[in-house]
């Protein structure tokens, strides 16, 4: 209904009688609701807000007096950018529990760092700056990994010895002296060393990042037939970064090297079905094994469609998905994922040429839109499918026979649209 003023104050008029919910937001704050009893006369009431955890204060001062122009920047779990102190020379921020990296900057009074152990039950923590004596400005250096997210246990080398460790990813460097051109090491547990060039650019106010690279894990793989016999196949690799195919062996066996993350791994061979598996790649192991065992395919892709070798089962006369059929479904699943170049696929729903027309209709629309939700469940994007149901027009068998109609109720998969893979 509006806001404060600076003292915390908000005139209403007008309100009718009975009882109201009143809501208070402010940021840094718990939201307050409570019930309201609004009667005929001129009241006042007061609300106490209680703090959100995590709250810290960056107060700036100098000699007891606040300093005005300067800007805080903290690293930790996150980064969050540069933001300037207000007029009164403090700046609340809103963190997780945990260690921080808090900087304090400004032309005058130089970077100055501080390690803070933010308190989910301390709010607002104080995080008072004094400052005393001008100082030469640093440069600031980010580090992060390849998802933009900070290194937490990033040190900074030069000629073998450690000058800096960030805990929050988080470095200041001393500019090098006019022309000098300066090497460092950045390194961190499972990254891969980066090397860093500076040099002293005439304005030191500047922010670097560096961006380290993690250090591959191996993935042994063994694909094996269904009667265990080994399988040359290919692999296809779903994950935190792009890449192409891969193969194993004659003997089903072959090693990847893999970023940390969670991958999906979709492994195919000729005339067996597709099997797709999740794992996480986790940083620091020295290798990690996955085994598959490849099944008969249940699909086939002819001339554009994906045709299903197998029925796929439904309640008699409804849309109920049978729990036979989830095995050809997943299957229909990881084909489609192990095929992003399918950019547009149509599920088909088809009758058989007995009962009503418009009921037949109606029928295989919603069974093509039962499958379709299954498949978005496994794992395939919505955007990709659009179900139909064309009833009893489009036979593929005669329906005068038990066998002929047998083979008109089917579910098929078109491909309407392809892209670059």
């Amino acid at each position: 209904m509006g806001w404060t003023d600076t003292r915390g104050t908000l005139r209403l008029t007008k309100l009718r009688k009975g009882t109201r919910r009143l809501q208070v937001v402010a940021d840094f704050y718990a939201m307050h609701e409570e019930q309201y009893v609004v009667g005929g006369k001129a009241d006042t009431h007061e609300v106490l807000l209680q703090w959100q955890p995590a709250v810290i204060e960056v107060f700036a001062s100098a000699q007891g007096t606040p300093v005005q122009e300067g800007m805080v920047r903290v690293a930790g779990a996150e980064y969050i950018p540069a933001a300037p102190l207000n007029p009164d020379g403090r700046k609340r921020i809103q963190l997780t529990p945990g260690i921080w990296e808090v900087v304090f900057s400004s032309g005058t009074w130089g970077m100055h760092p501080r390690t803070v152990q933010v308190q989910e039950n301390k709010s607002p923590q104080e995080v008072h700056f004094e400052l005393t004596t001008p100082r030469r400005f640093r440069q600031v250096l980010r580090v992060i990994d390849e998802d933009g997210e900070p290194v937490l246990a990033a040190r900074l080398e030069r000629n073998g010895e450690t000058l800096a460790a960030g805990p929050g990813g988080l470095f200041l460097l001393e500019p090098p002296s006019e022309d000098a051109l300066e090497e460092f090491l950045v390194r961190a547990p499972h990254f891969q060393d980066t090397t860093l060039m500076a040099m002293n650019t005439g304005d030191d106010r500047v922010e670097r990042t560096v961006v380290m690279s993690y250090s591959p894990v191996s993935l042994a793989m063994e694909v094996v037939g269904p009667t265990g016999v080994p399988v040359e196949s290919t692999v296809r690799f779903l994950g935190p970064e792009e890449r192409q195919s891969e193969t194993t062996d004659l003997l089903g066996k072959g090693t990847f090297l893999l970023r940390p993350g969670v991958w999906d791994v979709l492994v195919s061979a000729p005339d067996l079905g597709v099997s797709r598996r999740r794992v996480e790649i986790r940083p620091g192991t020295t290798e990690q094994t996955l085994r598959f065992m490849l099944v008969t395919a249940k699909l086939e892709v002819v001339e554009g469609r994906v045709r299903v070798k197998e029925k796929v089962y439904f309640a008699l006369n409804r849309s109920e998905l049978g729990k036979e059929s989830l095995a050809v479904l997943q299957e229909a699943a990881n084909l489609m994922v192990s095929h992003p170049e399918w950019v547009r696929l149509e599920i088909q729903g088809h009758t058989d040429g007995s009962g009503d027309l418009v009921y037949n209709q109606a029928l295989s629309s919603r069974r093509a839109e039962a499958v379709m939700k299954v498949l978005v469940k496994m794992g395939v994007a919505p955007e990709r499918l659009r179900a139909r149901g064309y009833g009893r027009i489009r036979p593929v068998a005669t329906n005068e026979t038990e066998e002929g109609r047998q083979a008109n109720r089917r579910v098929e998969f078109e491909i309407l649209e392809t892209g670059s893979d």
